[in-house]
This record gives C-alpha cells, structure tokens and sequence, in this order.
C-alpha cells in the first residue's frame, strides 16, 4: 500500500490526509519521505526530546537579521566556517552580513550536551533555543485530537490492510506531524524575534523545511528553496501542497520535471546551484593530491562515493553488494579504490572495513570531496551529486546497477556507463570513456555554471 493511497482511504466521510490539515495547511503531503524511508520508527526518545532542549540550551534571544538560512543538516560542517552548512557558504560574500544561519538540531543530537556549543548565537543559531510553551501546547493538542482519530483508523484500514499501514501511519502521525506542528512555532517566533523578510530553505519535502515554509507563510515574508542535493522522486505535486514562493532549479530538465509534477511555472526560477560553482573554480592540482592522500601515483585511482545512510538500500544489502563487487572488480596491481564516506553515515564505517585491503583507503566526512575527485581517475556512484561535480571535472564515471539499475543517479538517463556484474565493471575499469554524454547531461541539467551563487543571492 503506498502513501499515496493510505491518504485516499475514507474514514467516514473523510479522506486520511484531511486528519494532516493544521492552521490552514496540508502537512500530510509532508510526511511521505518519513514514511518511505522509515523515520517514524527512529528514537523512542522523542517524547522526551523538547525537554532535554529546554534544559540544555544556553536560552539567547535569536539576533536581528534580513534573512534566515535553514540547515536541516547538522551534521554536515567544517571547522571554522561562519556558517554550519557546505551549502551557504558560496552565498556568503553576497549576503554581506545580513544573513542569521539557523539550525535543526535532530533526535540524535539532543542528548549531547555540548552540541550548543557549535553556534556563535551572531551568525549561527539552533531553532531549539526559541522552543516555547506555545509550540508543546499546539504539539500536545494534535496528540490528542489522534485519539480519536485512531480509534476510526483501527476500524479501517487495520481491517483492511493489517497492522503495518495501521502503525506506520499512527508513528507517522503521532511522532513526525506533532514534529512539523512544533517546528512550525518555532518559526514563527524566531521570525518574529529576528524581523526577517526572507526564509531561505533546502529541501520542499520534509516535514522541518516545510513546518518553516508554511510559518513564513503565515508570518507574511517570503520563501526561497534551493535545492542542497538530487531532485526529490515526486512525479506529482498535489494542489494543496505547501510550496515555497520561489522555487530555484538546476537547469532544463529538471525544471520540466518539475512543472509536469505540478510545480506553478510563475514560482520557478532557473538558478543552477551554489554547491557547483566551488567545483568550476577548483584549481587544485592533481600529483600533489594524490601525495596528500597517500594515494599510490602508479594506479588507476577510483573514489567510490558512499551512501550507506540511504536507508532503503541498505534494507534490501545493496550496500554490500556494491562494495563486494566493487572490489572484485579490481586489479590489485592497477587500481587503488578510495571510499568517500557520506557526512551523514556512519564514520567507523563497519562495512567497508569488512571488504579493506592495501587497495582500498576510507576517507571520513571531513576529507574535501573535491580534492578527492581531483585526486581521482574514475568516479563510481549509484545516486549522488558527486556526479554533477564529477562530469564538471572532466571526470570519467561508472554508475553501479549490480542490484538493479532503478533509483540511479540522473546520469543514467544519458547513456553513462552502468556496471550491473563485476565482470562487466571489470571491462569499464579500463575504459569508461564519458566524454560525448558528460557534455549533453551539463548543458540540459546545470545552468549558470560558475554564476549560481549570485543568481541565487539576488533573488534572495
């Protein structure tokens, strides 16, 4: 039983997703990604989550600023830059100051009490801080309106479907809407305290982005969205879909894929993104790499480009299939694999230490990506914007397919070579020449190249 169809069911005389309806807005749509990758299921802690922030939070009044920048992605930061996030940085020398970075501190960060210490409280900010009593009376009033709902559902679609979509959607209701409906207040006080006049989001598909989005709404200043990574899987946008008032593409395609989706044409602006214009700019050179990371001068040096926190595939052990094959594929004597690990995975990276060699070296989230790909004769992924960087590059890539070759990266659609055996990955080690596709995915996909920080900028 898909989402989709769970919200269509009738409990009465009304559908599932009119139960998702809060202040005027459909949360419901914003609960898919929860749903299809199972974050309904995480932290039994989540009850007790706000009062672990009220405790621990040092309480600073957020500072004035013109615009608020949302990273939902904590985790992903270097050391000693003004912002948090890898994303905003391109932004920085045309903001000149007027920008506050805000945070979204996850479930698994709330029982770390140093984690307040990574804001300056100036430039950065952690959305738990302005969490306030309105925001947990609001939460505790849609906990108890499913109650009732709930004794409908288990004469419903329990009976129907068994207990699965029953508790999923009960987790999903109970843990990730009351968690939209709590952030949603949050942004409203932080963009009251703050007096900005623009909101500047990542994503349109998770329930935080979108909890903001609809504050910024309410709160009468405008929302921007650039997307931080690949285009979401959402062939159909449904007309009461919470969107922001400007929506930022990469290029043509995926801007006609939007608007086939439902995306209105009048919000869309093709923008390209910030993310890239580090990589056309990137000058590093390619032998003192390779000698920065140890990397042997006399092989073919392929970065494997890990997903392991994706969590679909690691249910069905793509993972492992990927990297196992992988291997195999290699000629000791001429390959040397280095794994880039995603920022938000595991850094002790147990799989891969499993399948370690001399041929293989493991690079944690702080090692630059860039540097890295320089370093790199051959790029392999399954789905990740190191292959935008990659084809920037002049990169030669190779997509994995050994499960199946559904959910590959955007560069499969241009006839980038697909590895489905190890014997068929052993043949494109040698010669995986992208040089012809690489040029068409770039002109269809990446606008702006080089110019996508200030095209962003201005519209903000």
């Amino acid at each position: 039983m898909s989402f989709g169809g769970i919200g269509n069911l009738l409990i009465g005389d009304r559908k599932v997703q009119d139960f998702f309806r809060y202040r005027g807005h459909n949360f419901y749509w914003t609960m898919e990604r929860e749903f299809q990758f199972g974050d309904w299921k995480s932290s039994s802690l989540y009850q007790m989550n706000w009062w672990f922030s009220h405790l621990l939070s040092p309480k600073k009044p957020p500072p004035k600023a013109d615009i608020i920048l949302y990273n939902t992605s904590l985790g992903r930061r270097k050391e000693g830059s003004k912002f948090l996030s890898p994303y905003f940085q391109p932004l920085e020398p045309y903001l000149k100051g007027k920008a506050l970075e805000v945070s979204h501190i996850d479930t698994k960060s709330y029982l770390n009490p140093f984690i307040y210490r990574l804001f300056d409280y100036k430039n950065t900010y952690p959305v738990n801080s302005v969490l306030d009593a309105t925001a947990m009376q609001e939460e505790e009033k849609m906990r108890m309106v499913s109650y009732d709902m709930w004794n409908d559902v288990s004469r419903g679609i329990w009976k129907m479907f068994g207990d699965i979509p029953h508790l999923q959607l009960q987790a999903i209701y109970e843990r990730c809407l009351c968690e939209a409906v709590r952030n949603y207040w949050a942004f409203r006080r932080l963009i009251k305290e703050t007096e900005a006049k623009t909101l500047v989001t990542l994503s349109y598909t998770d329930r935080y982005n979108i909890s903001a989005v609809c504050a910024a709404k309410d709160e009468g200043i405008r929302s921007v969205m650039f997307l931080h990574g690949r285009k979401a899987d959402i062939t159909e946008i449904p007309a009461d879909y919470p969107l922001p008032d400007i929506f930022c593409t990469y290029g043509r395609k995926d801007t006609e894929d939007y608007i086939n989706a439902g995306v209105p044409k009048e919000i869309i602006r093709i923008t390209g993104n910030p993310q890239f214009d580090s990589t056309v700019h990137f000058l590093g050179n390619e032998v003192s790499l390779k000698r920065k990371y140890r990397l042997p001068e006399d092989r073919k040096i392929i970065l494997y480009v890990a997903v392991t926190c994706y969590k679909p595939m690691q249910e069905t052990g793509e993972h492992e299939l990927n990297i196992k094959n992988t291997m195999a594929s290699i000629d000791p004597e001429k390959h040397f694999v280095a794994v880039k690990l995603h920022p938000d995975e595991d850094q002790s990276a147990p799989l891969y230490r499993k399948y370690k060699t001399d041929s293989m070296g493991i690079y944690k989230k702080d090692t630059d990506m860039l540097e890295l790909m320089r370093a790199s004769d051959i790029i392999v992924i399954k789905m990740s914007t190191a292959g935008v960087e990659a084809s920037i590059m002049g990169k030669d890539i190779i997509l994995l397919g050994f499960h199946n070759t559904e959910n590959l990266s955007p560069l499969a659609e241009y006839g980038f070579p697909i590895a489905t055996t190890a014997e068929q990955m052993k043949k494109l080690l040698e010669n995986p020449d992208c040089s012809d596709v690489r040029k068409r995915f770039l002109e269809d996909n990446v606008a702006n190249l080089g110019n996508a920080s200030e095209k962003v900028a201005g519209l903000i």
